[in-house]
């Protein structure tokens, strides 16, 4: 095995293509999985492949970075239910949408990644107008394309999808606790409420990336909380 170095502020990207996955994938990494993933994956009454390649893709990344068989992995939860490696200083984080699978992986920092496909029926702005801060809400309201609402939508939910999965807590934190901004220039800038208790709001990164190599289109968000210069890097 090959060991994999990771520096404090490097946040390495992966992602498994859950339409297309590779060849024999389940047949050589089933055996990959602990018992308790194996009795999960028997409740499925949809999505159970989904489950198992996703298991299979995040023990076989993690391995070299821990140096440790994939299938001697151990994960622990948080009390939100936020899993992490026990005895490690690895933290990592995963997202999937019905084409992708995302993950996240870091050292000594939070992490949180959200991927969603683009392609919703419902309506965005009702969702919006339930979860959203009030001036994301203006945001879309503003716009006069449907397509640029959905489009716009995606772009904030991952966002604070991703947030929140960093902090540990997920979205019974409140999406309207947070107010993003996507300028002209694609950068991205966040307001917090006093509600979040946040120690140093500075320590807090957010990037974005379109995925284009699906059915449709994918936006994926990462999230990392660190006090280091932040490099990403899709591996």
């Amino acid at each position: 095995m090959i060991q994999i170095d990771l520096n404090e502020g490097e946040i390495h990207l992966w992602r498994l293509n859950l339409e297309t996955p590779p060849v024999d994938w389940q047949i050589s990494g089933l055996h990959l999985l602990s018992k308790d993933e194996n009795e999960r994956a028997q409740k499925f009454k949809r999505g159970m492949d989904d489950y198992i390649n996703t298991r299979i893709f995040i023990r076989k990344i993690l391995s070299p970075y821990i140096n440790k068989s994939p299938e001697d992995l151990i994960f622990d939860l948080n009390p939100y239910g936020k899993p992490f490696l026990r005895h490690s200083d690895i933290q990592f984080n995963l997202s999937h949408s019905k084409q992708w699978a995302a993950l996240a992986v870091g050292k000594n920092c939070e992490l949180g990644i959200d991927v969603e496909s683009t392609s919703a029926r419902h309506s965005t702005l009702d969702i919006a107008k339930h979860y959203f801060h009030p001036d994301e809400i203006s945001q879309l309201e503003r716009m006069t394309s449907h397509e640029e609402k959905q489009d716009y939508f995606f772009r904030l939910w991952t966002l604070k999808e991703s947030f929140v999965k960093g902090l540990g807590t997920g979205i019974s934190t409140g999406l309207d606790k947070m107010n993003f901004t996507i300028d002209h220039k694609q950068a991205i800038s966040a307001d917090f409420s006093p509600d979040l208790q946040l120690k140093n709001p500075q320590d807090w990164h957010f990037f974005q990336y379109e995925l284009h190599e699906a059915s449709v289109k994918n936006w994926c968000a990462v999230t990392v909380r660190s006090s280091n210069n932040i490099n990403l890097v899709w591996m």
